[in-house]
């Protein structure tokens, strides 16, 4: 068995990977829906996670959201699909993407 080594972090543990499970998602300059969007990501898309952060949106209805951050930007958690390492985000971009 051979493993692909061109990127360390693929399989490295406490990096975790993202796929866009929605067809088209906005990443915004900052967690929340308010802030300018920066780029657009289509359904099956892969990017590694950079950190999180959790968002009110409503303190009187006690609502939150969890956003994600990445290279360009941040999303919500409802357009994405979390995974432990990269070869798991792939596979499931694959299937996502053939439904």
């Amino acid at each position: 068995m051979q493993f692909d080594t061109s990127d360390p972090y693929a399989l490295e543990p406490g990096v975790d990977w993202a796929v866009v499970s929605v067809p088209y998602a906005a990443c915004y300059g900052e967690p929340g829906y308010e802030s300018a969007v920066l780029t657009h990501y289509r359904r099956g898309a892969v990017l590694q996670v950079q950190g999180q952060q959790t968002v009110v949106l409503s303190k009187e209805e006690e609502k939150s959201e969890l956003w994600y951050a990445f290279d360009e930007g941040w999303m919500p958690k409802s357009s994405l699909q979390i995974f432990s390492n990269k070869l798991r985000a792939e596979k499931a971009a694959k299937t996502i993407l053939s439904q």
